[in-house]
């Protein structure tokens, strides 16, 4: 019936902002809201992933 009983494992939502005189893209937030099921509750656990560049600042939640 087109509904997955275990959950959608692979959805992914992104944001992202640029600059409109430039083009340049200034910042992103990636939501991955089913990154993995708690084996005791069975419920689903999601994470983020966020990046910013704006002129020399670089930041982001990635480990290098």
């Amino acid at each position: 019936d087109g509904i997955a009983p275990a959950g959608l494992c692979s959805a992914l939502v992104l944001i992202g902002a640029y600059d409109r005189r430039t083009g340049c893209p200034v910042l992103g937030v990636i939501n991955e809201p089913f990154f993995r099921r708690d084996p005791l509750t069975h419920r689903w656990q999601g994470r983020y992933h966020w990046g910013v560049a704006y002129g020399d600042m670089r930041l982001c939640s990635l480990s290098p």
